[in-house]
């Protein structure tokens, strides 16, 4: 066996110096941990942490709104080993809300712990230990969204609407004394030069206050930042407004009607593609059967798709005149039923229709001595028994004359 020879190792530098190095860890290792094992550490950024459930802040209906500042610097003593390795988000900080009684501001104290607790470990003190807190009620109300438009310079033949948003209404919450300045929320729009068409776009709310300038809303919520703003910019039209007649009778003269709208024209707005299609507005059919000589009749104006009544114009005069027409009272016992179906006969109870206001033309209605009733059986849908039905009227062998009411007669019809 080989003797150790320790001269060699004193004679050896290289070795000699790790001997060295290794025996003064030794040494401060042991006064560190045994000798002297407590160290002091300061440990910055730490956050404080603000809890609004907290029992006392619950009681008085008070969240915390804001803080003078949000992280402080806690001094810790311990072993050198461990407090080597402690970091900011070791540590909890919360202010202490006992002696808040009311909304306001208050200098609270700051109390520190140990997310995970050592007794070798020491908190010695908290930098600053106290902060400036603002406290309130949180409170919300409902609040319209007013819409400006800026630059309302459109095409020709255009107009502009009101700019409709959505949602109409907005809910801001924030602290009580904040939210009891606050008077408006407005969405801007701006609208291009000689615009011709509807514009969608979404806008930012600004919230104002009293004194008509915009609020800072770094303690105030919304319950939307942005709304949808449609500003309609619609072609107009003026269109004439046009009617036509039905059940005319047979023979008359349509050259002896004479009538009047008004308004004659409407104008309208809408799309430029619905407006492009649309000539005319229509009052619709009038049934001839129930004029007098002279009428006036009213009519609601029925927008066609994609239009828009934009004088709000909403009703028609239409005035008529049956020109050479004049009237005459008949009474008759002629009252016969044609289209008798096959297997059925018809028998007519009433013996005379009285009071018959005929109307026709003036220059031979005067020579007309007498008139007929035909019940037309192919418009009679019911089977046998006695019904009331409805009469028309006939000059015989002559046409252009007509009745506006509309006579019955009792039949009975059977096999």
């Amino acid at each position: 066996m080989k003797k150790f020879d320790f001269k060699k190792i004193l004679y050896n530098d290289r070795k000699l110096k790790l001997i060295s190095i290794l025996a003064a860890f030794l040494f401060w290792f042991i006064i560190v941990s045994y000798i002297s094992p407590n160290y002091t550490r300061t440990v910055n950024n730490v956050s404080i942490v603000t809890d609004n459930s907290d029992l006392s802040l619950s009681y008085l209906k008070l969240s915390v709104i804001q803080l003078s500042q949000k992280k402080v610097s806690l001094e810790i003593s311990g072993p050198r080993y461990l407090i080597g390795k402690l970091s900011a988000s070791d540590f909890i900080v919360r202010p202490r809300f006992t002696q808040v009684t009311s909304a306001g501001s208050y200098d609270v104290g700051l109390t520190a712990d140990f997310v995970t607790p050592d007794s070798r470990l020491q908190i010695k003190s908290i930098n600053p230990s106290a902060i400036n807190i603002y406290f309130d009620k949180i409170v919300s109300k409902s609040i319209p969204v007013e819409v400006v438009v800026q630059n309302t310079k459109i095409a020709d033949g255009y107009i502009m609407q009101s700019a409709v948003v959505n949602p109409t209404k907005i809910i801001v919450t924030g602290p009580e004394q904040e939210m009891a300045n606050i008077s408006k929320a407005v969405a801007t729009i701006k609208v291009k030069n000689n615009a011709s068409e509807v514009l969608d776009t979404t806008s930012d709310i600004v919230v104002y206050n009293s004194d008509n300038k915009p609020t800072d809303i770094k303690h105030i919520s919304l319950s939307v930042s942005k709304v949808n703003i449609t500003v309609p910019i619609l072609l107009t039209k003026t269109v004439p407004l046009t009617m036509s007649f039905k059940n005319l009778p047979a023979g008359f003269n349509s050259g002896n009607i004479s009538y009047t709208v008004t308004p004659a024209n409407v104008m309208i707005a809408g799309t430029t593609d619905a407006i492009n299609g649309i000539s005319q507005i229509s009052l619709g059919d009038i049934d001839f059967s129930t004029l007098d000589i002279n009428n006036t009749l009213k009519f609601n104006l029925q927008m066609p798709a994609g239009a828009t009544d934009i004088e709000n114009v909403g009703t028609a005069s239409v005035g008529i005149t049956l020109e050479n027409i004049a009237e005459k009272t008949f009474s008759t016992k002629k009252i016969n039923a044609v289209n008798v179906p096959s297997g059925l006969n018809v028998q007519v109870i009433t013996k005379l229709i009285n009071n018959i206001q005929l109307l026709g033309p003036s220059a031979s209605i005067t020579g007309i001595t007498n008139v007929e009733a035909i019940v037309d059986m192919s418009k009679v849908q019911n089977g046998e028994g006695e019904y009331e039905v409805p009469v028309t009227i006939t000059v015989p062998n002559k046409t252009g004359y007509w009745t506006k009411v509309q006579y019955k007669a009792l039949i009975y019809v059977y096999k």
